[in-house]
């Protein structure tokens, strides 16, 4: 259920042309500010509604301009079809975020991202290096042989690319129910889950092309040739990095961190700082908004404007 904030936001929310179609953005908060805008990126199963319990905090109290996407394929953007997006790869879902930076004319942002969208962000990364003043990876997905268990995914998903499920059974067989058990398994406190998203998510998934999306999405996670697998996805990130994890995350297997934190500083050669959000599992801006809206903003604050490293024992 949204709360009521006292603080009337600007929203200039829309649907924005890219190549590929037309991503919805909502597009929060003052576009006079000295803080660099903030780009949230999703990931699987939702869409940028997954970031308001934090963006709405960012605008209001932190004064900054926040645009979170729906990236195409899912919530209110457009479904052109895995023919025409390279099966929805992150390569291609990079693309498009930066040409919305592009369309925007933001010359300097913070990137946001979560779960599969972490991989998205620190491809942007990659095309957009100019354009990035930081890069804050919230529980980054890891995507191992365990994957579909470790996020309750129905035990047929994972046999899936082997056996070449089509659009159509897929349609057929995943089921609200199956979108409602992930959602409760990236929360450790499942009571907290919100009925509301639940039924928009699903809305969305159903609307033409959305399981399809989804489909392609999964076929990915099942691809040992996927960077993304290991973590190799993550490297050769320049900008200043923030890797964010919950204390009781159940998706992620508990080696991924230390491994993912390493495969960054190869890549960068620099540090990355990490935080711990306690009592959250893998989606702290649904669980933890407030403890997370202070971490990144004593983050950006320090290393955005000072270049030094926050403490890693934040309380949270």
């Amino acid at each position: 259920m949204r709360e009521n904030r006292a603080v009337k936001i600007a929203d200039r929310s829309r649907l924005v042309g890219v190549e590929g179609g037309r991503l919805w953005i909502s597009d929060i908060g003052p576009l006079a500010s000295e803080k660099p805008p903030i780009v949230f990126i999703h990931g699987l199963l939702t869409s940028g509604r997954e970031w308001w319990r934090l963006s709405e905090r960012m605008a209001s109290e932190g004064g900054h301009r926040c645009i979170a996407i729906d990236l195409l394929g899912c919530g209110n953007s457009d479904r052109p079809g895995s023919h025409r997006s390279g099966g929805y790869s992150i390569t291609w879902l990079a693309r498009t975020v930066a040409d919305l930076l592009d369309t925007l004319a933001l010359t300097s942002v913070v990137l946001i991202s979560h779960n599969w969208g972490a991989a998205v962000a620190t491809k942007v990364v990659g095309s957009c290096i100019d354009r990035v003043a930081g890069l804050v990876l919230i529980s980054p997905l890891c995507i191992s042989a365990t994957v579909y268990e470790s996020m309750a995914l129905p035990r047929w998903s994972k046999f899936m690319p082997r056996a070449g499920l089509g659009p159509r059974v897929f349609r057929m067989l995943f089921r609200r129910a199956d979108l409602r058990s992930y959602l409760r398994r990236s929360l450790c406190t499942p009571e907290l889950l919100d009925d509301d998203d639940v039924a928009i998510y699903w809305d969305h998934l159903r609307r033409e092309g959305g399981l399809e999306t989804l489909r392609c999405f999964l076929v990915q996670l099942g691809d040992t040739r996927n960077p993304a697998r290991r973590g190799d996805s993550y490297g050769g990130t320049e900008s200043p990095c923030l890797v964010v994890w919950g204390d009781r995350d159940e998706i992620n297997p508990t080696w991924f961190p230390d491994q993912l934190v390493d495969t960054i500083r190869g890549g960068t050669g620099g540090d990355v700082d990490v935080v711990t959000v306690a009592g959250s599992g893998h989606a702290p801006q649904r669980e933890r908004p407030q403890a997370l809206y202070e971490i990144l903003e004593s983050w950006m604050s320090r290393r955005l404007r000072e270049n030094r490293p926050i403490d890693p024992s934040h309380p949270c």
